[in-house]
C-alpha cells in the first residue's frame, strides 16, 4: 500500500524532473552541460554563422559527443542553416518548439556535467569575433603626414 501513496503523491506534486525551471532555462538540459551558448537574436548574424562549424569542430575534438539545442528565437532559414553545419559536423541537432521566453538562440551540450563558468560562444572564442584593424582604418595626424613627405 505505501508503494502505491508515494506513486499517487508523486503524480499529484507535478513533474518528477530535478531543476525543472533550469531545464526550461536551457532548453531541456542542466547548467552544467552546457559548453557554449548563443544569446537571442546572435545566431542570426553573419559572423556567428561563419564561425560555427569551426568552433563545433573544435567542441567535437575535446568533447566527443556534442549536441546542439535551438529555439525559436531563430529564423527559420537561419534554424536550416545551423541543422545542415551540424549534420555535416556529424552533431545532433534539435529543435525546441517550448513557448518560453528563452534568452538564447542556440546551446551546444554534452551529457555529461563539463561545469563551465563562461559559455558566451563571444567568450569563449573572442579570437573569431575580433575585428582587426587594418592600416587604411588608422587616421595619420597632420604633424606625422607633413614630416612623412619631407
Amino acid at each position: 500500500m505505501d508503494k502505491l501513496e508515494k506513486k499517487l503523491m508523486t503524480a499529484a506534486s507535478g513533474e518528477t524532473r530535478p531543476n525543472p525551471d533550469e531545464m526550461r532555462h536551457y532548453l531541456g538540459t542542466f547548467r552544467e552541460r552546457v559548453l557554449l551558448t548563443v544569446d537571442k537574436n546572435m545566431g542570426n548574424r553573419d559572423d556567428v554563422q561563419a564561425a560555427f562549424p569551426q568552433i563545433l569542430e573544435d567542441l567535437k575534438a575535446k568533447y566527443g559527443a556534442i549536441k546542439i539545442k535551438s529555439c525559436p528565437n531563430l529564423c527559420q532559414s537561419n534554424q536550416i542553416l545551423y541543422m545542415k553545419m551540424a549534420q555535416q559536423a556529424g552533431v545532433s541537432y534539435t529543435n525546441v518548439n517550448e513557448k518560453t521566453d528563452n534568452p538564447f538562440d542556440l546551446i551546444v551540450h554534452t551529457d555529461t556535467a563539463v561545469n563551465h563558468e563562461e559559455t558566451d560562444i563571444f567568450k569563449v572564442y573572442p579570437s573569431y569575433f575580433e575585428k582587426e584593424k587594418t592600416d587604411s582604418t588608422k587616421k595619420e595626424g597632420f604633424w606625422k603626414k607633413l614630416l612623412k613627405n619631407r
